[in-house]
């Protein structure tokens, strides 16, 4: 059977085995290529243990993906002053934190960081990204083995070499992106890092994608064709261990929040994030959720819930209303529709 028919029946059968995976949020640059989509639909609003004023927006309290450019917008400072929580972009320099802090001095800055995916390459002339790319060994990248290119996922467009690079977290990689973000990113006086695409397990979505682009990949730089079966094993593992020495190296203090995506019980992290409760979670199944984080929390317990669909309003402020450290949260690409008079 030829590769090619091979690469469509492994396509169909990962796509076949997505029930909306976790959503993944990225974004140095503000792009919109991140997945949003979601299949379960906020139906059970009788578990609830208040009932939010649908009369009018709520007050969100954190923001993703806050940018340089932000500070020289007329919308700054007034647009952000109800925010406690900025996630940004990690190559705002510490003049730009001080002018933040200048006029929200309660407001936490944690820096964006990517667990998946490393943006090696993008932004050249930027000195903070020009350094990654230095400090990041691109063989630690997933490479089609055959032709040696790297494979992106994140914003892949179906066009061979288009997208983010994609990385499985392997000891070598881990520490150097480790020692980067203390050396480098810390510069800047972050309160912490929000760590995208936290998610427990790779997602079913990405794995298709790789497979779309080859059936032949190498993710550990050892020259060898690699199995999705090890890919996974080996991000399970990665990841975790990704955030256990961020933790061990940054020190208790640095706040540390997942993008979990779903379930994650961590205790390198103080909290997780999810996004799309009311529409891909119901509230029950993002309270556990929520839990079973907070129960391993080493510090600080934060938890931004991500509004990316109308469906998310009523049962985000829920739940932000609910439990302390849950931030209703906005996101730069999606504005809810104006609430019912």
């Amino acid at each position: 059977m030829s590769e090619q028919i091979l690469r469509s029946l492994a396509l169909a059968s990962m796509l076949a085995l997505l029930v909306a995976g976790p959503a993944c949020l990225t974004l140095p640059d503000s792009s919109t290529d991140e997945d949003t989509t979601g299949q379960d639909k906020f139906d059970d609003p009788g578990d609830s243990t208040s009932t939010p004023d649908t009369t009018t927006a709520p007050v969100p309290t954190a923001y993703f993906l806050f940018q340089a450019a932000d500070l020289r917008s007329p919308e700054w400072p007034d647009a952000f002053r109800d925010y406690d929580l900025l996630v940004c972009n990690p190559s705002m320099p510490p003049s730009d934190l001080a002018t933040i802090r200048a006029e929200m001095p309660e407001v936490l800055l944690i820096a964006d960081t990517n667990v998946q995916d490393i943006r090696l390459g993008y932004h050249a002339g930027n000195p903070y990204f020009d350094a990654l790319t230095a400090a990041f060994d691109s063989s630690w990248c997933i490479r089609d083995f055959d032709t040696g290119e790297l494979i992106g996922v994140l914003g892949y467009d179906g066009t061979p070499g288009s997208g983010v690079p994609a990385w499985i977290p392997l000891g070598p990689s881990i520490e150097a992106l480790v020692a980067f973000h203390r050396d480098v990113t810390m510069a800047s006086p972050w309160d912490g890092f929000y760590v995208d695409q936290c998610t427990e397990v790779y997602p079913p979505w990405r794995q298709a994608i790789i497979l779309e682009q080859t059936l032949r990949f190498d993710y550990d730089g050892d020259g060898n064709i690699d199995r999705m079966d090890d890919l996974l094993v080996d991000y399970a593992t990665g990841r975790a261990r990704f955030t256990q020495r961020l933790r061990e190296v940054l020190g208790p203090d640095v706040l540390l929040v997942g993008n979990a995506g779903g379930h994650l019980a961590d205790p390198a992290l103080n909290g997780i994030c999810l996004e799309g409760v009311g529409e891909r979670f119901t509230v029950q199944q993002a309270r556990d959720i929520l839990d079973d984080a907070e129960a391993v929390s080493p510090g600080r317990w934060i938890a931004p819930l991500w509004v990316t669909a109308d469906d998310c309003v009523e049962a985000t402020e829920q739940l932000s209303q609910e439990h302390p450290g849950v931030h209703y949260g906005v996101v730069d690409y999606f504005t809810p529709s104006p609430p019912n008079p």
